[in-house]
C-alpha cells in the first residue's frame, strides 16, 4: 500500500489546451505533496498531452504515474485504473476542470473519516475564464433522495477497497458513465457516506470537450447505449422507497439525458424520450402518473425540477415533440445557466 494518502485518476485525451491548468490545481494542492499521486492515463492523445503528462512525472517523479495506452475510452480507463491504485482512497479528475486550493484538504480531513467509504462535495460550474455560473451543493442528508442526487463521479472521495469489493465501475458509454458511477458507488451494499457543504471542484464549460461533443452529435448507438444504462441501473436498484427511485429517475437521468442534448430534432427527441420513458418505467408509478411540479425536491434546482414536470406531462399528453424548442429557448438563456 502506498503511504500517500490518495490517488487522483485522470484519463487524459486530447486535453494538451486544458491539462496544465488541471495538473497545476493538484500541485498547489494546501494539503502538500506528500499526501497524493496522479494516475494520468494517456488514452491515445493524438496531440501535446503525452509530452505534457511525462514533462510533469520529470519534475515530480514522487507525484505522478504516466500511463500511455492505445484509446480505450474513458469509462474503460477509469475502471482499469482502479484497479491498479495502491492508496486507501482515490478520487477523479477531468483533464479540462481544476480543483479548488483546499479541496483535496477538505475531503482528506472529514473529522469520520474512517467511518465512511465515501466523502462528497459540492461543485462550481465555471467558464473557462473561472467565471461561476453556479455553485451546487448536495443536500446533507444521507437518506431518502439525499443519498441519489449526488450524481457526480469526480466530486468524491472514495475508499479504495470498498470500490473494488462491492465492483463499483464506470458503465462503458459515450457519455453518462459518471451518473451509473454515482449511482451505484451510493447505492453499494454498505455504502457509509459524508455530503459536505462546500464546492471545491471546478467543472468547466468547455463545449469542445469531449462528453460536450458527444452531447451535440448524439447518435443512435451512443443514445442506445444511454438506455442500457439506465435499464441495468433500473434492474439493480435495491430494495428501497419506490417513491424515492421515481424522483431519482426522473430528475436525474431526465435532466441529464432530456436537457443536455442539442442536436436532435423534433422528432428524434419525441422517440429517444419515449424510450427513456420506458426504461425508466419499472422505478415507480410517479414516472408516469406523477409530474413532481407541485412539491420541492431536496438537491434539484427547481428549474430542472419544473422543467422535467413539464416534460412528464407532455409524455403523458403526447406531445413531447412540441414541448421541444420551448426548452432549448429556455436552456439557452444565462439566467436558466445561472440557475
Amino acid at each position: 500500500m502506498d503511504t500517500k494518502a490518495v490517488t487522483i485518476i485522470m484519463p487524459v485525451y486530447n486535453g494538451a489546451a486544458f491539462l496544465q491548468r488541471a495538473l497545476n490545481s493538484v500541485i498547489d494542492q494546501s494539503i502538500g505533496l506528500d499526501a497524493w499521486v496522479v494516475m494520468a492515463v494517456n488514452d491515445g492523445s493524438s496531440d501535446n498531452s503525452l509530452r505534457i503528462l511525462t514533462s510533469y512525472r520529470d519534475r515530480y517523479p514522487d507525484n505522478f504515474i504516466v500511463i500511455d495506452q492505445t484509446n480505450r475510452g474513458a469509462a474503460r480507463t477509469r475502471n482499469e485504473s482502479i484497479l491498479k491504485v495502491q492508496t486507501e482512497w482515490l478520487t477523479f479528475l477531468d483533464q479540462d476542470d481544476y480543483y479548488d486550493r483546499t479541496h483535496l484538504e477538505t475531503l482528506l480531513n472529514y473529522p469520520n473519516l474512517d467511518q465512511v467509504d465515501l466523502v462528497i462535495c459540492g461543485i462550481k460550474r465555471v467558464l473557462d475564464d473561472g467565471t461561476v455560473l453556479r455553485s451546487v451543493s448536495p443536500p446533507r442528508q444521507v437518506d431518502g433522495f439525499g443519498r441519489w442526487s449526488t450524481g457526480y463521479a469526480w466530486n468524491r472521495l472514495c475508499r479504495t477497497s470498498h470500490l473494488i469489493q462491492k465492483n463499483v465501475c464506470f458503465f462503458d458509454s459515450l457519455y453518462g458513465e459518471g451518473i451509473y458511477f454515482s449511482y451505484v458507488s451510493n447505492l453499494a451494499a454498505g455504502s457509509r457516506m459524508a455530503i459536505l457543504g462546500t464546492s471545491t471542484y471546478n467543472w468547466v464549460l468547455n463545449r469542445e470537450s469531449v462528453s460536450q461533443i458527444h452531447y451535440r452529435l448524439l447518435t443512435p448507438e451512443s443514445h442506445r447505449g444511454f438506455v442500457a444504462m439506465i435499464k441495468q441501473m433500473v434492474a439493480t436498484r435495491p430494495g428501497y422507497d419506490a417513491d424515492v427511485y421515481a424522483d431519482y429517475f426522473l430528475l436525474s437521468i431526465m435532466v441529464y439525458c432530456m436537457f443536455l442534448p442539442r442536436s436532435r430534432n423534433m422528432r428524434q427527441f419525441a422517440s429517444y424520450s419515449r424510450a427513456m420513458f420506458a426504461a425508466v418505467a419499472p422505478a415507480g408509478p410517479k414516472v408516469t402518473k406523477n409530474p413532481l411540479i407541485f412539491r420541492h425536491v431536496d438537491g434539484l434546482p427547481w428549474i430542472d425540477q419544473y422543467l422535467v414536470g413539464f416534460a412528464v406531462v407532455a409524455h403523458a399528453l403526447h406531445i413531447l415533440q412540441f414541448f421541444t424548442p420551448i426548452m432549448r429557448m429556455v436552456q439557452k438563456t444565462k439566467w436558466y445557466q445561472r440557475h
